[in-house]
């Protein structure tokens, strides 16, 4: 019998050209050869696989959202990201973790961590290394290149904060060092920001704050008047410190909270939320006690001695309900990634059980 492809049916020929067709087809144990040399091919490709991207291995076993995301990692599609994936944490691999990278994002308790950092470097014999660049997060080409360069060189174990969007080591010819970072509520961030960038706070007072245009405008009219400030594009603001150098990543879209959410996936050990910061110490102080041994009594310290409430933006004013409400809706991917933070925090919290 002979499978007619043009008629797609099943006919019987009786002519002298049948015996030339059979010469083609492969005797059984030719067949069960061919067979068994393609799976044992397609194997080593799988556990090749598996070994290229160990840190995701729990127990020797990949997770199999993220083995479906790996293989489609150049797509840049993470619909399929859950807060999930990735999870549980492999404590064996992230306690023997020597770089970390705390791409501190402003307004979000960044002083707070440092300081408590700043404690346990020296408790745990680690240097907390500060750039000397405080304003500077979008860099072009030559400049992602010297970033990379310069924390290339660090003898490990370190870890190096700065206010930066995510560089992409690998784009370089570099291993990505792993990330840790901390988030709060888009519009609670917001509202610090917009007060501090006028009045500063208890240990820093603007000085450009006096000649700064509405600078005794409150918040509240600064959105019922659609002012410049309080636009869409202007407080998209957390998404582009995990999205990257792409100029992509400053516009508002699906595609930069995407590409934000993969990064966290991938190449951030954790990313607390400050309205949970003490439980954001207790996490990092089991998954990486190398560094954060302590944390939470260092954290104390520094509560004790004033610092985290001076930290705190003076002259702040709280929104209207109307204000709140037009500010969710412009900042929708804002909390669409935050929510997805927090919910990732909420499963690591239970692994550890915190809860």
């Amino acid at each position: 019998m002979v499978y007619d492809i043009d008629s797609d049916r099943y006919n019987y020929h009786h002519n002298s050209k049948m015996p030339r067709l059979r010469r083609i087809f492969l005797s059984p144990s030719r067949f069960l050869l061919t067979v068994a040399t393609i799976s044992a091919f397609g194997f080593y490709l799988y556990t090749s696989n598996l070994t290229a991207n160990s840190r995701f291995v729990d127990n020797g076993v990949l997770d199999r959202r993220l083995e479906k995301f790996v293989a489609d990692d150049n797509t840049g599609d993470s619909m399929d990201f859950k807060p999930e994936t990735g999870l549980p944490l492999d404590l064996n691999y992230t306690r023997n973790i020597s770089k970390l990278i705390f791409n501190r994002v402003g307004k979000c308790g960044s002083r707070s961590m440092v300081h408590t950092i700043d404690i346990l470097a020296r408790k745990n014999n680690f240097p907390n290394m500060k750039s000397q660049v405080f304003t500077q997060k979008r860099l072009n080409e030559q400049e992602q290149a010297e970033f990379v360069a310069e924390v290339d060189v660090l003898d490990p174990p370190y870890i190096y904060n700065r206010h930066i969007d995510y560089v992409d080591f690998s784009r370089f010819g570099s291993e990505q060092p792993y990330g840790i970072n901390l988030i709060r509520d888009p519009l609670d961030r917001t509202i610090s920001f917009y007060y501090y960038t006028r009045f500063g706070d208890a240990t820093y007072q603007r000085e450009a704050g006096a000649t700064m245009k509405d600078l005794n405008q409150t918040f509240d009219e600064c959105v019922l008047f659609d002012k410049e400030e309080c636009s869409t594009n202007n407080t998209f603001r957390i998404i582009p410190y995990f999205c990257g150098q792409d100029d992509m990543c400053r516009v508002p879209s699906r595609w930069a909270l995407e590409t934000a959410i993969r990064h966290v996936v991938k190449d951030y050990v954790f990313v607390g939320i400050l309205e949970d910061f003490e439980n954001t110490l207790r996490i990092l102080e089991i998954i990486m006690p190398q560094f954060f041994g302590g944390a939470s009594e260092a954290y104390s310290t520094i509560v004790t001695k004033g610092d985290v409430q001076s930290f705190k933006s003076v002259s702040r004013k709280e929104p209207a309900e109307v204000a709140t409400t037009i500010m969710k809706q412009r900042m929708a991917y804002e909390y669409e990634f935050y929510d997805f933070v927090k919910r990732r925090m909420e499963l690591i919290k239970k692994q550890l059980h915190l809860t």
